[in-house]
């Protein structure tokens, strides 16, 4: 008798292998360096935070994903002077910067998709979402969160732009990052 898999990612904290969660972090960075220099965001990656330490105060996109392999959320924060400043249409509307903080987010993931199909791990992509409050917290175990810290150098300002992923990968998935070529970003447009 044939045994079938879950369509599902048993979703038990466990900690990520180190050459996932390294390959893991070097597909965000590069992903997010790419989209930075699309937008003229001269944003350098400061390294690593702790998500369980993190207040989060600026408005918080939400991405989830799911696959066999691999599941989890991506959250995206920066602040609304900086979402605004990157913003194609140059909206300063509160709800249309919250809107493109998602698309964010949403670009952000289709990177990560690719890399992953190219590797024959197939992920979906959730609806993002946003949140917004003075002092928002994300709870993520220890084991399987990522938070990476990307700070831009205004004339006057410096404003931190945190990425996280929360990801649960297979025990028997090896991801492998590609080269120092960036993934090729992904847009789904809601």
């Amino acid at each position: 008798m044939q045994s079938s898999r879950s369509p599902r990612l048993d979703r038990r904290p466990s900690a990520l292998a180190v050459s996932n969660r390294a390959a893991l972090v070097q597909v965000m960075r590069q992903a997010a360096e790419r989209l930075f220099a699309t937008m003229n965001l001269s944003a350098t990656y400061a390294g690593s935070f702790s998500m369980n330490d993190m207040v989060w105060r600026d408005p918080v996109a939400i991405l989830p994903f799911t696959g066999t392999d691999v599941a989890g959320s991506l959250i995206l924060t920066a602040p609304v002077e900086l979402i605004s400043a990157i913003s194609p249409s140059g909206e300063q509307d509160l709800d249309a910067l919250i809107d493109w903080s998602r698309e964010l987010a949403n670009l952000l993931v289709g990177s990560l998709k690719n890399t992953l199909l190219n590797q024959g791990i197939r992920i979906e992509l959730g609806i993002p979402t946003s949140v917004i409050g003075d002092a928002v917290r994300v709870g993520a175990p220890r084991e399987s969160a990522l938070g990476l810290l990307f700070e831009h150098r205004g004339q006057f300002l410096t404003h931190s732009l945190h990425l996280a992923l929360d990801v649960y990968v297979s025990d028997d998935v090896k991801i492998s990052c590609p080269g120092e070529s960036p993934p090729e970003l992904d847009c789904m447009m809601f």
